[in-house]
């Protein structure tokens, strides 16, 4: 099984699909992609399987600079943070 998830450039989920077979030529069922979305295939593991679409969106977030799912309300990956600088 195939999982595609169509997201946010700020990670959020629009929209989950799962796919045996895909007809030739396309790279996911989405067919039109805004300019803002993107498309991530991510690995079908049991726990992925197990759950419905609609599931996966509500507890799974895209980090799109790891290209991979994180649960909901987990940390953000450790590095640079920014910072709003404050005039004296």
């Amino acid at each position: 099984m195939r999982v595609f998830v169509r997201h946010t450039k700020s990670g959020e989920i629009v929209s989950v699909a799962k796919a045996n077979v895909l007809p030739e030529g396309l790279d996911h069922p989405y067919v039109d992609v805004g300019e803002e979305e993107s498309v991530l295939e991510v690995v079908a593991s049991s726990e992925l399987e197990q759950l419905d679409a609609h599931e996966i969106a509500a507890r799974f977030r895209v980090d799109p600079q790891r290209k991979q799912l994180t649960p909901q309300g987990a940390p953000p990956p450790a590095g640079r943070s920014r910072r709003r600088r404050e005039d004296t």
